[in-house]
């Protein structure tokens, strides 16, 4: 398994925080404990693999919402685990003009699932999904699941899931062709 540790502290909220968590077996597991920074004491410890993910999706929100093309329509989504459900509920709540989300991933079952469950379309394949106004990919892939060839001119990108070096969801071409990366 693994283990990782985040630290961060927001003064003008007058307390710091740590959030660590294991992955074991594939299952991860999160909590978050806060901190004051008036007295030193610990405020709250909260288990946050649910808070993980709101607070996740409402990231790609944000950011869909200042750095999506105007009037984006169409959402790509590549990956059907728990991080994509409130990615895609986050930025069709950001941009109200999102009319149609398409998903792709690589169990034809949990693609079945997903898409009734989120009110979405399932893709013919990965490159389907990235050709869409915004597109997430919510994978733990070692290999590229999106290529830039495969992007529209102007297309944000919230790549969420490869949070680890051995991870990577773009290629080369994406970085390449990109404007903005933040």
């Amino acid at each position: 398994g693994t283990f990782a540790v985040m630290a961060a502290a927001a003064t003008e909220l007058g307390v710091a925080g740590i959030k660590s968590y294991t992955v074991v077996d594939g299952k991860p597991t999160f909590v978050v404990c806060l901190f004051s920074l008036g007295d030193g004491t610990l405020d709250a410890v909260i288990e946050a693999d649910k808070l993980g993910q709101l607070r996740t999706g409402a990231a790609s929100g944000v950011a869909a919402k200042h750095l999506a093309r105007a009037g984006a329509q169409t959402v790509g989504v590549i990956g059907c685990g728990w991080q994509a459900e409130s990615q895609l509920a986050a930025i069709r709540a950001a941009v109200p003009t999102i009319e149609r989300a398409v998903v792709w991933c690589r169990t034809p079952e949990r693609l079945a699932r997903f898409c009734e469950a989120n009110g979405a379309q399932p893709a013919e394949g990965a490159h389907e999904a990235a050709a869409c106004d915004i597109v997430v990919t919510a994978t733990t892939s070692k290999d590229p699941v999106v290529r830039g060839d495969w992007l529209r001119d102007g297309a944000l990108v919230c790549a969420i899931g490869a949070n680890d070096p051995r991870c990577r969801e773009l290629d080369t071409q994406v970085i390449v062709r990109a404007s903005f990366v933040c």
